[in-house]
């Protein structure tokens, strides 16, 4: 009897050490199930250099329609000491555009002048927000920039503009992977021309930075956006790509 007990619990044993077994065995396939459904969500350089684009494109409502909003105020009203304003400006995309988009900004904006009555600076500040929907990208943000104008005397042929700007929101995007992200890009320079006649941007460097996240991984890339003239940029970001931007 006893030989049959001793029996009957080595085989509850081993059946409990086989079951342990494949208990184990189920967790370690569906950890390695698991990890193999995981996908790194990387935001490439040219996904983060598609964001920027677009805060400077004027199809977006970017920097260069804020740039020749500033200057049209300026060129009014730069004779006027003292002169204090605010407004607010809409943007929205004309019927059959192949980019969409609707955002508005809150002005303020004064001119400064020397002693003797000669203009000195003019100075903007805004808020803004808004989305877009282009064929590559689309976005809800929003924005705050601010601007220092001078150049302001007769003897000037071009306003010279310093610039802070900062968009942060999120994205998705419609190339690659078609990851979906959030972000934050600043954008500042000190030497942006102006014409005084056209409004447009004739020259000037701007500092460009971006930063972010997608699903937990974090991205940031940093570089140069180049104003060429005749309604064109060069953005250069750390790999030594360059993009070409126009409007």
């Amino acid at each position: 009897m006893k030989k049959i007990e001793t029996l009957r619990s080595k085989i509850l044993s081993n059946l409990s050490k086989l079951m342990m077994v494949a208990i184990l065995a189920g967790v370690l396939f569906s950890c390695e199930d698991d990890d193999d459904n995981i996908t790194d969500v990387i935001i490439t350089e040219e996904e983060a250099a598609e964001v920027i684009m677009k805060s400077v494109e004027a199809e977006t409502a970017g920097i260069v329609v804020q740039v020749e909003e500033a200057a049209a105020i300026t060129i009014t009203n730069f004779a006027f000491c003292g002169y204090e304003g605010d407004t607010v400006f809409t943007y929205s995309n004309p019927s059959g555009s192949t980019v969409t988009y609707d955002y508005s900004f809150g002005w303020d904006y004064a001119l400064t002048c020397v002693g003797n009555g000669q203009p000195s600076a003019f100075d903007f500040s805004y808020t803004g927000s808004g989305s877009y929907d282009a064929p590559r990208l689309a976005a809800s943000n929003s924005i705050e920039g601010a601007f220092e104008v001078t150049g302001l005397d007769n003897g000037s042929d071009d306003l010279v503009f310093s610039m802070d700007y900062t968009e942060e929101g999120s994205q998705e995007s419609k190339v690659q992977n078609q990851n979906s992200f959030s972000s934050k890009s600043t954008l500042s320079s000190s030497n942006i021309t102006v014409d005084k006649d056209t409004y447009e941007i004739l020259s000037g460097t701007v500092a460009v930075e971006i930063s972010g996240d997608a699903s937990g991984n974090t991205f940031s890339y940093k570089g140069t956006l180049t104003f060429n003239g005749n309604q064109s940029a060069t953005l250069l970001l750390n790999s030594g790509t360059t993009y070409t931007i126009q409007w």
